[in-house]
């Protein structure tokens, strides 16, 4: 009997020297902000994401780590808005220099986004030759347009580029080529326009080989202002990528900067 009791005031003491979950809550709480003030975010986020999910009960003390954890979010903000400001700075002259080397094509009646297109592919001596042709949207995305003219119809849904070091790339088209009078227009866009221009930009001074097949085959080389131009639209496809994300990043930075500065206070 005297053994429980002693076992049992143990017990006691030892409960009464455990700390409430509110004193741990708020412990959590103050390590998160001294981890904030020395710069240490990541750190500070994931001890301040531990009031959420050790005290699911404790309404006050996780409105508190929220706060906290918001604030990190505004600094993470105003670090972003800067950098991509800055990289905007360099990024945005150099997509309008080579804008100037494009044409914009677009039908004011009919077409909300119009085309850019080199000036090289918009010569009239293009009506009766086989090659490719690609294009950039307004908005940035680059389609490859393969151009085969001839009496003999080809019908052709795969297009292969090889250079003289025998590195190749392939793509295959889901829709039949549109045909009309001696021509055949095939279309690629998204990631397999990209594919093209990239290897033909990697390319550029060496011997490109096209080769398009359907029901039959043909095969042709690149010239070399063909593949200028076809370079410089890659160029053009990759500049407006790096804009356009930079301008979302800015975008998200600014919209949490307002978020944080219009919340009340705590």
């Amino acid at each position: 009997m005297k053994k429980a009791l002693i076992i049992l005031l143990s017990a006691c003491l030892f409960a009464s020297c455990q700390p409430s979950d509110e004193e741990l809550a708020k412990g959590c709480i103050e390590r998160g902000g001294l981890l904030i003030a020395q710069g240490e975010w990541n750190a500070a986020l994931n001890t301040l994401d531990s009031v959420d999910t050790m005290f699911p009960k404790l309404v006050s003390a996780r409105r508190e780590a929220k706060f906290l954890k918001d604030s990190i979010g505004y600094m993470q903000a105003l670090r972003s808005l800067e950098y991509t400001d800055s990289q905007l700075l360099i990024a945005e002259p150099k997509l309008d220099s080579l804008l100037n080397l494009f044409e914009l094509q677009k039908d004011e009646k009919y077409q909300t986004e119009g085309t850019l297109l080199s000036r090289r592919f918009m010569s009239s001596g293009n009506s009766e030759r086989t090659f490719l042709q690609a294009s950039v949207s307004e908005k940035g995305q680059s389609f490859v347009r393969s151009v085969y003219y001839g009496s003999k119809p080809l019908n052709h849904t795969d297009l292969s580029i090889a250079a003289a070091e025998d590195a190749t790339t392939h793509v295959t088209a889901i829709k039949a080529p549109h045909v009309f009078d001696n021509h055949e227009f095939l279309t690629f866009d998204g990631d397999n326009a990209m594919e093209l221009l990239k290897f033909v930009a990697n390319h550029e001074r060496e011997k490109l080989k096209v080769t398009i097949s359907g029901d039959s085959q043909f095969s042709y080389f690149i010239t070399a202002g063909d593949a200028t131009a076809l370079t410089q639209t890659y160029e053009l496809a990759l500049a407006f990528s790096d804009v356009n994300t930079l301008r979302r990043n800015a975008d998200a930075a600014q919209f949490t900067i307002a978020k944080w500065k219009n919340q009340p206070t705590k």
